[in-house]
């Protein structure tokens, strides 16, 4: 199956569980239909994989549908079990933008798994291997923020010996 193919089955997938479950789609909130979205999008690698052990129809069909029951699921039991009733829905531009943001990271994974000898792919391996570094920036702007003080050598000292001045 193709890849336009496969992120439709996944959108059909998701529709219809979710009109079963009656999640995203009755109350028309923009945030809970991106999220329907991003759903799909996830479960589109699951919709292709190479063949295995299993069945044909379980590792194409039964393995997304029962992902996506579990999502709406338990979606709707902790949005009733917690009694969420938001004072107002999301805003539609910010849901459009979260939506077309895991879009092009869906676009990229896909493009980077389909051409890994790209010399593109080549240069990012390093980059996205090592997480993009964020730890690396999350440091730097901590310490930016609160910059780390050494103790001074007295107070090294006296620690050493126990508290004691001898």
């Amino acid at each position: 199956m193709g890849g336009i193919a496969r992120v439709l089955a996944a959108l059909g997938i998701v529709a219809l569980v979710g009109l079963v479950e009656g999640s995203p789609f009755g109350s028309g909130d923009p945030a809970e239909l991106a999220m329907a979205g991003i759903v799909a999008l996830a479960l589109t690698p699951l919709l292709g994989r190479p063949a295995g052990t299993r069945s044909r129809i379980s590792r194409d069909l039964v393995t997304p549908v029962a992902v996506a029951m579990i999502y709406f699921g338990l979606h709707g039991a902790l949005h009733s079990g917690l009694a969420i009733a938001p004072d107002r829905t999301a805003s539609p531009v910010l849901a459009a933008v979260a939506f077309g943001l895991f879009v092009v990271l869906f676009c990229a994974t896909s493009w980077l798994l389909r051409n890994p000898q790209h010399s593109l792919a080549r240069r990012m391996h390093a980059h996205f291997y090592g997480g993009l570094f964020l730890d690396e920036w999350f440091t730097r702007w901590t310490l930016r923020i609160w910059p780390f003080r050494a103790p001074s050598a007295r107070t090294t000292s006296a620690s050493a010996s126990g508290g004691l001045d001898r």
